[in-house]
C-alpha cells in the first residue's frame, strides 16, 4: 500500500520579498523611459523633422530699384536722387487759452505754438522755397523759424508760432504744405521723378 503523498501549500510572499521584485521593475521602466526619450530628442544630424506648423518659404529681399535717370539743360545725363519726398511733421502744439476738452477751439483768439521737423530722407541736399500754415483751411500769417537747407538723410526743427482769431466753435484742422528744390542745380530737371510720396 502506497502512503499517500503530502503537499505543502506554497508560503504566502510577505512584504520583504516583493521588494526586490518591485524594485527590479522599477528599475526596468525608469530605463525603458530614459531610452525612449533619448531616441525622441537626439535625433541624427541632417534627418528631416516635421514642423507642426511649416510656414511658407519668405520671400527674398526687395532689391534696390534701377536709377533714374534724365537729361540736364546741357544735354548731360544726370542721376535723380531717391527716397521719400521731403516733408513737414507737426508734432507739438500748445494752444493759450486751452482748447475746450482738447480739441476745440472756442469763438475767441488763441496764441498757437506749433512744433516739428522737416525731414529729408533723400541722397541729395535740398532747399526750402516756402513753408506755409492753414488753420480751417485758411492760410495763416505765422512766424515760421526754420533753416533753409537740409542735408541728405537728415532733418530740421520747425517752430510755427503766432495768434489766430477763431470766428466761430468747432475742431481744430491745423495743415502744413512745403515747397521745396534740390540744393544743387544740376538736378533740377529731376524735380520729384523717382521719390517716394509721403503721406
Amino acid at each position: 500500500m502506497n502512503a499517500p503523498t503530502l503537499e505543502r501549500p506554497a508560503p504566502e510572499p510577505d512584504a520583504r520579498n516583493r521588494r526586490p521584485v518591485m524594485l527590479a521593475l522599477l528599475v526596468v521602466a525608469a530605463v525603458a523611459s530614459l531610452a525612449v526619450a533619448v531616441v525622441l530628442i537626439a535625433q541624427p544630424a541632417g534627418s528631416p523633422s516635421t514642423a507642426a506648423h511649416p510656414r511658407p518659404p519668405l520671400l527674398p529681399a526687395a532689391s534696390a530699384g534701377a536709377p533714374l535717370y534724365v537729361t540736364g539743360v546741357d544735354g548731360r545725363s544726370v542721376t535723380c536722387p531717391t527716397g521719400s519726398e521731403p516733408s513737414i511733421y507737426l508734432t507739438g502744439a500748445v494752444f493759450t487759452p486751452a482748447l475746450t476738452g482738447g480739441s476745440t477751439m472756442g469763438k475767441r483768439r488763441y496764441h498757437l505754438r506749433l512744433e516739428g521737423s522737416v525731414n529729408n530722407e533723400t541722397g541729395a541736399a535740398v532747399d526750402i522755397r516756402t513753408l506755409t500754415v492753414s488753420v480751417r483751411e485758411s492760410y495763416w500769417p505765422a512766424k515760421i523759424t526754420v533753416a533753409r537747407s537740409i542735408a541728405p538723410q537728415s532733418s530740421i526743427r520747425v517752430v510755427i508760432e503766432g495768434d489766430y482769431r477763431s470766428t466761430e466753435s468747432g475742431p481744430v484742422d491745423v495743415a502744413s504744405h512745403l515747397d521745396w528744390r534740390w540744393h544743387a542745380a544740376d538736378l533740377t530737371a529731376c524735380g520729384e521723378a523717382g521719390l517716394i510720396e509721403d503721406d
